[in-house]
């Protein structure tokens, strides 16, 4: 897709440990020198964000530039009547345009540079040799799922994978709304909505209820309580995706908070208003800041329930 230097989305990992199953963290982290499997995750996480970073400074740039080009033809043309706000309109459409037509490019860029670090890190910490990643495929998504679909079966031989005992499905509800693809309009998110979404699904109780996919804006762990909603897009949202595992009531607050579970290892960083376990990633983060982080939420469901 034409956002496509992502994180990696959850759902897209569900139907690989249905069919592959999973390796045990102890097999996970013999792959690794000197590190565990989250450290070397939080490693990976560094590239891509140094190079997402740099393919949307450099795309913005650009779009500014040719935009601007755009508007003063746009206001020059005798084919369009002058009408109040006709700069900005123009404005409006020819970046929505230029997204389209500029985004290969620095994506194609961006990755490739990203790739060629990449394979230097995992030559430096993996210890297996010749990992068998697609590194092609990489260069021309930007999508982490792949690599980490390798790395994960290597040394996991099918009789000590991890499966589930049943078939289940996996339903996404997005609560951001606007101009994250394109759309017309402001972007904004749907925070009671989201929060009332998980409150529902916990509700099912410890018999029925699993795991919530979070995709949402990672600056809120480092924020804490001050955090305002940000673009899902842009460069400080942080677009990050988790598992929710729990909630309780705070002990001192008496708000309620969710249990996030995180990949970041020691190296995370955490903000004093929520309480942490940094090496296990657990992070327990107030359920109504979090609701103005939340673009969407995947669950997953037995294929009998319906």
């Amino acid at each position: 897709t034409i956002d496509s230097i992502d994180g990696g989305e959850i759902h897209k990992l569900i139907p690989l440990i249905q069919s592959q199953g999973s390796c045990s963290q102890l097999e996970l982290d013999s792959l690794v020198r000197n590190a565990s499997i989250d450290e070397y995750a939080t490693g990976i996480m560094r590239i891509f964000w140094k190079y997402r970073d740099q393919y949307l400074s450099r795309r913005s740039a650009v779009e500014k530039e040719v935009a601007e080009a755009e508007v003063r033809s746009y206001e020059d043309s005798k084919h369009y009547a002058r009408v109040d706000n006709t700069r900005n309109n123009g404005l409006a459409v020819a970046r929505q345009s230029l997204k389209y037509e500029l985004d290969p490019f620095f994506r194609g860029d961006a990755l490739k540079g990203g790739v060629e670090e990449l394979i230097k890190y995992n030559s430096d910490n993996l210890r297996i040799q010749n990992p068998r990643i697609p590194y092609s495929k990489l260069k021309a998504d930007g999508d982490t799922v792949d690599m980490f679909e390798t790395i994960s079966i290597i040394n996991c031989p099918e009789a000590r994978r991890i499966k589930a005992t049943g078939t289940f499905s996996v339903t996404n509800d997005r609560f951001h709304f606007g101009d994250r693809f394109y759309e017309f309009g402001k972007e904004h998110y749907d925070p009671k909505s989201s929060v009332a979404r998980i409150h529902r699904e916990m509700d099912k109780g410890l018999a029925r209820a699993y795991p919530i996919g979070l995709g949402y804006c990672s600056a809120i762990l480092g924020q804490g309580l001050k955090f305002k909603s940000l673009p899902w897009g842009g460069e400080t949202c942080g677009r990050h995706a988790s598992i929710v595992m729990g909630r309780r009531k705070n002990p001192n607050t008496r708000r309620c908070e969710f249990l996030i579970r995180n990949t970041w290892g020691k190296a995370g960083t955490y903000s004093p208003d929520w309480t942490f376990e940094r090496e296990k990633g657990e992070v327990w983060v107030d359920s109504e800041a979090l609701g103005n982080a939340i673009h969407d939420l995947q669950f997953v469901k037995p294929r009998s329930e319906r």
